[in-house]
Formats: structure tokens, sequence, C-alpha cells
């Protein structure tokens, strides 16, 4: 008597998921100060996107306005959206350690809002 064989094939199903490998700014800040070691805030953050206008001002008329190489604007849940790219960026950029001092001063003079 001969052996019954059973073939089976299973098909996986692929449910595409938005915004995949995007990072929100708490992952970006937490990132950028393990990788460099040093402190760096939210606020840090926002002087950081506004000067290489990553992103445009909370409740810019079109909110957007991204640098797309490292921000986008997730519509549905109304918030930005970063990029891996934004953070190998912002770590390149905290190697001059007067760069965020430079930004902070700015800022208080009124340079950057």
């Amino acid at each position: 008597m001969h052996a019954k064989h059973l073939v089976t094939f299973i098909k996986e199903k692929q449910i595409p998921v938005a915004n995949l490998g995007y990072l929100k700014s708490g992952e970006v800040i937490k990132e950028v100060s393990k990788a460099y070691g040093i402190k760096f805030s939210h606020y840090d953050h926002k002087l950081c996107y506004q000067h290489y206008h990553a992103r445009p001002q909370a409740r810019a008329s079109d909110p957007a306005a991204t640098d797309p190489r490292h921000c986008i604007y997730d519509a549905a849940h109304r918030d930005y959206v970063y990029k891996p790219e934004w953070i190998a960026f912002l770590v390149e950029q905290m190697k001059n350690p007067e760069l965020l001092s430079q930004l902070r001063t700015q800022a208080r003079g009124g340079l950057l809002t």
C-alpha cells in the first residue's frame, strides 16, 4: 500500500502599515541623546527642525510643507513623523559642540520662535 501525501500551501496576508519605519519626535530625541551622549530635549529638537526647515511651525497653514528627506506630516494623526535619516543628520550636526548653544542664543534673541 502506498502512503498518501498531502501538500498544503499557506498564503501569508500582507497588510500595509502606514509610516512604517518613521519615528515620533520622542524617539528622535531619545536616539540623538543616546547616539551622541548629550542631553537633547524636545526644545532642542524644535530648534533643529526649525533651523533646518524639516517641518513648518505649529499651526502652519500647510502642515504638510515638510522636507520629505527628513519628515512627513501624518494627516490621520495630525502630527509629524521623522525618517531615520533625520536622526543620522542630527547626530552628525551635534558633532559641532557649539550648534545647540548658537540655536538657543538665536531663539532667545527672537530669531527663532
